[in-house]
């Protein structure tokens, strides 16, 4: 008999709603933690459990009529995968600091190409289920190629856009010396490419060594044959590789691409548009609902006093501050100030090295 009180039967065994419960109290934890140390991941802790939480059990309830229907018609699989793709798509698109017009239409195209090759070559030729769209296969295998592309087109776009902003005084100086526009961003685009794929290759590098995956885990737990449970995931590892691989190389290739101007051969930077900080949206203010009992647990939070004196302290003529990064907007902290002269015995301050 299991925490929930249900009785253990001889496959899996089922998990029930007290024991999900039960299951948060780490997650809780360091949220209360986090908010202890003014870390600003409480409210992103508890969105994600509660999302986590949600879509899983919807998840739950709406593949049962897909599985059923989708045998016999064809197209509520591929409908069904299609919108998974458009998801996945818009989240790889929305995490990156710059955008371009037309840039979540190219991180879609750069998936349905992918996932559409890996799918007609898994399912036509490797796998060879009957019919050829079986829900039980393609459904979960492309959402496990999908899953592992976010990360990694997300990172490798962050990184090539803003690279190629923040960079554009070399990538220029090197167009001026006559250098192609592949010549000039070649190193912006094999930074970008090697930090989107480094996670996927890190995790073929140590899987069966270190980690057990997911699929694997879930076929012998599920009461697969160990052996056939590894064949499968060697096979979805393959298909990751690839899909992930190609997804984040023609992602990054367009994204800097889009940054210049073939006709005049330049670099045109205001194509990009920098990311505004977005608002607090429902699910992030409920987050904040559900933290505010944490400061009557903890003691107290922990705060920078240092900061807090230097604002407060009536001998600081704050307008002999000069800015050290201009970047940052309103919310820039006093610590990224320095005095004029700093060297002054009058100065309120301590002398830093900094």
């Amino acid at each position: 008999q299991n925490l929930g009180g249900e009785l253990q039967t001889d496959g899996l065994i089922d998990i029930s709603q007290t024991q999900l419960i039960f299951s948060t109290l780490p997650l809780v934890f360091l949220a209360m933690l986090s908010w202890y140390v003014d870390l600003e991941l409480t409210s992103p802790i508890i969105v994600g459990c509660i999302r986590t939480f949600v879509q899983l059990s919807i998840l739950g309830l709406i593949l049962n009529p897909i599985f059923g229907w989708g045998v016999t018609y064809w197209w509520v699989v591929i409908g069904y995968v299609f919108f998974m793709v458009v998801l996945a798509s818009n989240e790889a698109a929305s995490r990156s600091q710059y955008s371009f017009p037309g840039m979540n239409i190219c991180v879609l195209a750069a998936m349905v190409v992918s996932v559409g090759i890996v799918a007609i070559f898994a399912f036509g030729m490797v796998v060879q289920a009957n019919p050829p769209w079986d829900p039980q296969y393609v459904i979960p295998i492309c959402g496990m190629l999908l899953g592992n592309c976010v990360s990694g087109v997300s990172v490798a776009l962050d990184i090539a856009l803003t690279n190629l902003v923040e960079q554009r005084r070399e990538v220029e100086l090197l167009l001026s010396f006559g250098a192609s526009i592949y010549e000039a961003s070649f190193r912006l685009m094999k930074d970008a490419v090697r930090s989107g794929t480094m996670p996927q290759l890190n995790s073929m590098a140590i899987i069966g060594l270190v980690s057990i995956p997911g699929m694997m885990t879930g076929q012998i737990l599920g009461g697969a044959p160990v052996t056939a449970a590894a064949r499968y995931q060697i096979l979805i590892m393959y298909f990751i590789g690839f899909c992930a691989f190609s997804n984040i190389f023609a992602v990054v290739f367009i994204a800097i691409r889009a940054g210049f101007d073939t006709k005049t051969h330049s670099l045109q930077t205001d194509h990009f548009v920098k990311r505004g900080k977005k608002k607090k949206q429902c699910p992030t203010q409920l987050a904040d609902c559900l933290a505010y009992p944490f400061s009557c647990c903890c003691p107290g939070k922990v705060e920078n006093d240092y900061d807090k004196r230097f604002v407060n302290d009536p001998s600081v003529n704050k307008g002999e501050l000069e800015p050290l990064n201009e970047s940052n907007s309103s919310s820039t902290k006093i610590r990224l100030y320095t005095l004029h002269d700093p060297s002054s015995s009058d100065h309120p301050l301590p002398k830093t090295n900094s």
